[in-house]
C-alpha cells in the first residue's frame, strides 16, 4: 500500500514537479485469516469508485496510524513516482514490518 503526501508548500498539483514534493509511506501487506477491520472504512468503499477522480466519503473516522505497522523499523531513500511521468521527486519510507489483510480483503 503506498501512502502519498505532498509538500504543503506546493500546490497539489505542482508537488510532482519539485525535487522535495512527495512522500510516500509503503506498506507491505502480509495474507491473514482475519479481516483486518483498520481498512475496512476503505475497503468497503472500494466500489463506490468507479471513475477517475471519483470522491466518497467514509462512513466512519480512519486514523493513518491504524493503517501503518505496530513497530516503526524502516528504510528510507529518495526515488520516484511508480507511475508515469515516474518524476524523482519522492521521499520514500518502506517499513520492515507487515500489516494484516486477509484473501477477501
Amino acid at each position: 500500500m503506498h501512502l502519498v503526501h505532498y509538500n504543503n508548500k506546493y500546490n497539489p498539483s505542482d508537488a510532482n514537479k519539485q525535487p522535495d514534493g512527495l512522500a510516500v509511506l509503503g506498506v507491505l501487506f502480509m495474507i491473514s485469516k482475519e479481516d483486518n477491520q483498520n481498512l475496512s472504512a476503505i475497503i468497503d468503499k472500494l466500489s463506490s469508485i468507479q471513475y477517475r477522480n471519483s470522491e466518497v466519503k467514509l462512513d466512519k473516522e480512519l486514523k493513518l496510524k491504524s493503517l501503518l505497522p505496530d513497530t516503526f523499523p524502516y528504510f528510507r531513500y529518495t526515488g520516484s513516482l511508480t507511475t508515469p511521468p515516474c518524476s524523482e521527486v519522492v521521499t520514500w519510507t518502506v517499513f520492515v514490518d507487515t500489516v494484516q489483510i486477509s484473501t477477501a480483503q
